[in-house]
């Protein structure tokens, strides 16, 4: 078999690469093992609607979102709402919706919160990228908004997104996903505005695959890559579990990077030090809602998740039928017994460290749940991960490019700039093979 390009994952980034490689001439055929494309906007399906696996939302300044929506004549489908922001410590539920709820935050000094909510305002402002990809977060915001608020306030957030790696997490990065949200607000005293897709992920998504196999592209479900052979530059094949040997000029892979070297073993020169981490995300439909705040952060450690989503606080449960849906979702080692428990283990360990910050709680209230897994859920962005990523990128073959989550860096890892990381990989197969 012989293909021009090859992409390596089905999620947004693969999608948006393929859409414009058949924008310029260039036709892919794209490979995604699941059976469903999506990647980790994938859905769960329950009663009649679809519900995303891991929550989702859109910013206000996802321009590549609206573009796509647009384009499948779908940009009505895209809804706005404010919303509001908790955060659990010290057995308290506290809102930090806004920079005035910053100033009544009663765990630090006074000085100390005026500071985080003059940053807070700021924070879109700031540049430099480059410099502060060499240092840490803690070494960074303990100049701009002092030690207690970085250890009772950002620090715990670290921790539990990144575990014993969290001293060394990247300035670069804390910064594109503070400056994301603070950019979601209208005005600067205003809540964050996010979006939703309504109908779901999963509408948008079949709605954008239909589009690009029109244009000529072909899509592998169920099929998965099982290795990369390098010959030189912009000479590849692929072999699949299917028993295809795929060869092709350019290849597009978007997928994590322990995976990819298990592809490509001791040809992915610089693959080293990258490390992930993974996630276990428990979707339920309750009775009623939990709060009034569509995302609650976890500051504590003796509650086995970090966070809580309560999505029909954005978007209405008219959409599922009355139920209100809860993500409770954390990230942890893959080895960590909690993310090789059972579901129904799952279910009873979050539904028990949930009571815990609502005491009300009962599991007659869930009318349905579901788990999910992903064992690469999010890189680990130590400092220096910009410096990282160039030098793995600088020595891949010509031909050979990476999109996907881990290109995201430093801007906030979404599925907007996800899109944005696929279209980038496309754009330089384009130039390889001379086209415009």
């Amino acid at each position: 078999m012989k293909q021009d390009v090859v992409i390596i994952g089905g999620g947004f980034s693969g999608l948006s690469a393929a859409q414009r490689l058949l924008k310029n001439g260039i036709t892919p055929l794209l490979i995604e093992k699941e059976k469903t494309e999506g990647g980790m906007a994938s859905c769960h399906r329950v009663n009649d609607f679809w519900i995303e696996k891991f929550y989702h939302h859109f910013f206000t300044h996802d321009l590549n979102i609206a573009a796509l929506a647009k384009e499948l004549g779908k940009e009505k489908n895209l809804i706005w709402n404010k919303a509001r922001m908790g955060f659990f410590s010290k057995d308290k539920l506290l809102s930090l919706t806004t920079p005035l709820d910053l100033l009544r935050f009663g765990h630090i000094g006074f000085l100390d919160r005026f500071r985080f909510a003059l940053f807070s305002i700021l924070a879109k402002k700031t540049s430099g990228h480059d410099r502060l990809d060499g240092l840490s977060a803690r070494e960074w915001l303990d100049k701009k908004i002092g030690a207690s608020a970085y250890l009772k306030i950002v620090e715990p957030l670290i921790k539990s997104k990144f575990g014993m790696h969290a001293d060394d997490i990247s300035a670069a990065f804390l910064l594109g996903r503070i400056k994301a949200r603070v950019k979601s607000r209208g005005r600067f005293l205003e809540a964050e505005r996010f979006g939703y897709y309504a109908g779901g992920m999963q509408d948008l998504i079949s709605e954008f695959s239909k589009k690009i196999q029109s244009g000529g592209a072909d899509i592998m479900l169920n099929t998965e890559a099982k290795e990369i052979i390098v010959r030189g530059d912009c000479n590849f094949a692929v072999k699949t579990d299917k028993g295809e040997k795929i060869e092709c000029e350019g290849i597009i892979a978007t997928t994590p990077v322990p995976v990819l070297k298990g592809l490509m073993g001791p040809r992915l020169p610089g693959g080293s030090g990258f490390n992930y981490r993974s996630s276990v995300c428990l979707t339920m439909g309750v009775r009623e809602n939990l709060s009034k705040f569509y995302w609650i952060n976890i500051a504590d450690d003796k509650i086995p998740f970090g966070v809580i989503v309560e999505h029909t606080n954005l978007v209405p449960p008219s959409f599922y039928g009355g139920n209100h849906i809860v993500y409770l979702s954390g990230y942890y080692d893959n080895q960590s017994p909690l993310y090789r428990a059972n579901d129904e283990e799952i279910l009873g360990c979050f539904t028990k460290g949930l009571r815990k910050i609502f005491p009300d709680f009962r599991e007659e209230k869930i009318l349905w749940w579901r788990v999910a897994r992903e064992p690469y859920a999010t890189p680990v962005f130590m400092k220096g991960f910009g410096k990282l990523l160039e030098n793995l990128n600088a020595r891949l073959p010509r031909g050979f490019y990476m999109a996907g989550n881990i290109l995201t860096y430093p801007k906030s890892r979404n599925v907007n700039n996800a899109m944005e990381s696929g279209k980038n990989a496309a754009e330089k197969i384009i130039s390889s093979y001379g086209r415009k």
